[in-house]
């Protein structure tokens, strides 16, 4: 067996978390760049939706915007497919906290018209 084909096999066995935590940051990458387009999507129904309902429409809208995004993201760092599903669920998992921060931290209209008064 080649020395190469064993350490890719070893790696995950020996160090878990060092997958996980590559994920997280893979993840957390393809968010960050799926972040407009997903608020894009869901700022105006997001206003009258409460915290629960909001996680559940972003979570509904970001694995359709992030199925490209985490390929480019490993093509970007050179990892096969053996990544995607964990890159992808970080990834969803990410994005939909950033967008329910989001919604949080929007004015609400009532707001912004006291604001703009």
């Amino acid at each position: 067996m080649n020395a190469n084909i064993l350490a890719a096999n070893l790696f995950p066995l020996l160090f878990p978390w060092r997958q996980r935590r590559l994920a997280d940051r893979l993840g957390g990458e393809a968010a960050r760049q799926c972040r407009a387009d997903l608020w894009r999507r869901i700022c105006q129904r997001s206003r009258s939706m409460g915290v629960p309902e909001i996680r559940g429409y972003a979570r509904a809208q970001a694995a359709d915007l992030l199925a490209a995004e985490v390929e480019r993201v490993l093509d970007r760092h050179h990892l096969g497919q053996t990544f995607k599903k964990r890159v992808l669920t970080a990834a969803v998992d990410q994005l939909v906290g950033m967008a329910v921060r989001d919604a949080l931290s929007e004015p609400s209209s009532a707001d912004a018209e006291k604001i703009a008064a």
